[in-house]
């Protein structure tokens, strides 16, 4: 294992040429570097997998997931409306796993004519988040997938903060202070954003404007979510601070300007100077733990407008959890 250069909990793994062929044994001891150690993982230079063989090995990384969770019916919808199913264009025969970037799919294991595209937002602005946190139905997924299929000469990049790692960092008055603070989150306004390709933060992500739209979103889709999390030491080692800005109303019991002061804050002090990036390459299947960190793609732009290397294709999963 060769750990990142700026993050220790991201390693690269080296010497195994093809993650449809690693040993039991070898399994073994990933499993427990992933757990207790190195919350990401990342496998270089993989032969082409397909998305079932995609799906199969980054399920390998969770002991409780939930199998129930991929039954589907004719309509892509979960049996059981509190599983998550993966929200993007899936694959016919394998719904947990969808293409991402920018390309076009004339037949690829079942998806026909389709053409994936960041959408504008995501264009000249970060998105820091975890995959499902938050969200007022559905339970967080504990493992995500990447499998870079493609990438682009320049951009194309994805950055990394280690929930761990903050929270590491934080003085002991921080750490107390945050313990108990409780965030009223909805996904409603950047939903909305999205759709009418309006910013509701500055390109980096940390500093958050104030309008009206975050007003909108109705009390059902609120979620109440502590910052710092104290996960099972079963799973993990360490406390953990997790937040996804944008999806963030306010601060429990503060009001709407004082939280936005403070989240800006909190994301320029504590969280974003532990972001490191990394530079994909053609063959990298990476799998981390969804709930130790967060993670943005970098501008699309950066790519999209080098005309001789605009094409970015990768397969993503999150799994359904009973953790």
């Amino acid at each position: 294992l060769l750990p990142h250069p700026l993050e220790k909990r991201i390693c690269y793994v080296e010497d195994i040429e093809d993650v449809r062929e690693i040993s039991p044994y070898t399994i073994e001891l990933l499993k427990s570097e992933f757990r207790f150690k190195s919350s990401m993982l990342i496998f270089k230079n993989q032969p082409r997998l397909t998305p079932h063989e995609f799906l199969d090995f980054v399920k390998i990384f969770d002991d409780n997931l939930d199998e129930d969770a991929f039954i589907s019916d004719k309509s892509m919808t979960y049996v059981n409306s509190n599983k998550m199913l993966q929200p993007f264009d899936q694959f016919p025969d394998c719904n947990h796993v969808a293409p991402r970037g920018n390309h076009y799919i004339k037949d690829y294991y079942g998806i026909k004519e389709l053409q994936v595209y960041p959408t504008d937002y995501f264009k000249e602005n970060y998105l820091w988040h975890s995959d499902t946190w938050g969200h007022p139905t559905k339970r967080m997924n504990k493992i995500t997938g990447f499998y870079i299929i493609h990438q682009p000469l320049l951009g194309g990049e994805t950055d990394f903060i280690s929930g761990e790692t903050v929270y590491e960092n934080l003085s002991e008055l921080e750490k107390l202070a945050y313990k108990n603070i409780e965030l009223e989150v909805s996904r409603e306004s950047l939903l909305e954003a999205i759709k009418d390709n309006v910013s509701l933060m500055d390109y980096s992500g940390s500093y958050f404007k104030f309008n009206d739209i975050y007003k909108k979103a109705s009390k059902e889709s609120l979620s109440i979510v502590r910052l710092i999390n104290f996960p099972d030491n079963k799973n993990y080692l360490n406390p953990c601070l997790l937040i996804s800005p944008a999806f963030v109303e306010k601060v429990k019991g503060w009001d709407l300007q004082e939280s936005r002061e403070w989240l800006t804050l909190l994301m320029n002090l504590n969280i974003l100077p532990h972001r490191v990036t990394i530079q994909w390459k053609k063959g990298d299947v990476a799998v981390f733990n969804n709930k130790l960190f967060i993670h943005s793609s970098t501008p699309a732009n950066r790519y999209l407008e080098n005309e001789l290397s605009n094409k970015r294709f990768l397969l993503q999963t999150f799994l359904p959890t009973k953790d």
